[in-house]
């Protein structure tokens, strides 16, 4: 992974060779960058009757890359040797895993083995903050455009597996609806996606740096994006929910982080 040149928002991370960068070479592992250091983002809407969801205004001091897609199945078996999943196949988002068994099991794993292919990358990967995970699924810098309420579109359909289109029945393999302004997947709809934060009953507690709110043991933890299972004001990019971590649901997924300034849960 080459992460010394110069990337401008929603561009693709390269490989040395200057060829799309792919996590073990397994197809949907792609990863994104985000340009937003020094950018201030309005989370939240006032709009929502949601109290969870009054704005609050944070800046980001430091840039990062976010998953084109969820974690699929494929790159968790991969890792890990073993697939939780309900609802199998390679492409479709690994679902019923804990945040627990990803923040201390798959994450430390997933970094051992790139630190082994690559022993001077500064950096690791972890769960999104809830700040970047907003501002990723808002669009990055074209956030302040009328905001949309799902991630891409107004209309769910176009961009999101939700109960409408879904039957309720299961997830689908990720990719398969239109993606948003940065190049982004299912960030409404399919799966919902863990965050690393702890949950904040209002946002103004979130840090302001983007970076995730401390972890403390037994807390509830933060889950976005809604799912294949949920109404469409589920899936709106601002809809926020908390559940316990070691809450093992069918349809809880997650997608991964990285950057520098990432830090694994201390937990």
């Amino acid at each position: 992974m080459d992460l010394t040149r110069t990337y401008a928002e929603g561009d693709t991370l390269k490989d040395l060779n200057g060829h799309d960068f792919k996590l073990f070479g397994l197809d949907y592992t792609e990863l994104v960058y985000v340009a937003a250091r020094g950018k201030t983002f309005t989370m939240g809407d006032n709009n929502s009757g949601n109290e969870d969801e009054d704005e609050t205004q944070i800046t980001f001091d430091h840039d990062y890359l976010i998953g084109r897609f969820a974690v699929t199945q494929e790159l968790y078996h991969y890792v890990m040797g073993q697939n939780p999943s309900e609802f199998i196949g390679k492409h479709r988002p690994v679902d019923a895993v804990l945040w627990g068994a990803i923040t201390h099991e798959f994450l430390p794993n997933l970094n051992k083995k790139l630190r082994k292919t690559y022993p001077n990358l500064q950096g690791r990967f972890a769960l999104p903050s809830e700040d970047q995970w907003e501002y990723a699924a808002a669009g990055g810098q074209v956030w302040n455009s009328p905001k949309l309420e799902y991630a891409g579109s107004n209309n769910l359909h176009d961009v999101g597996w939700f109960r409408d289109n879904s039957d309720k029945k299961s997830t689908f393999p990720v990719g398969l609806k239109e993606p948003n302004a940065l190049g982004l997947y299912d960030m409404s709809g399919n799966v919902w996606e863990w965050c690393q934060d702890d949950y904040k009953a209002n946002l103004a507690e979130l840090p302001k740096s983007g970076l995730p709110a401390p972890n403390q043991k037994g807390n509830s933890k933060v889950l976005r994006g809604g799912s294949y299972f949920n109404d469409r004001i589920n899936c709106r990019v601002r809809y926020r929910i908390s559940r316990s971590p070691v809450n093992r649901i069918i349809n809880y997924g997650f997608r991964l982080a990285f950057s520098s300034l990432q830090t694994e849960t201390n937990l």
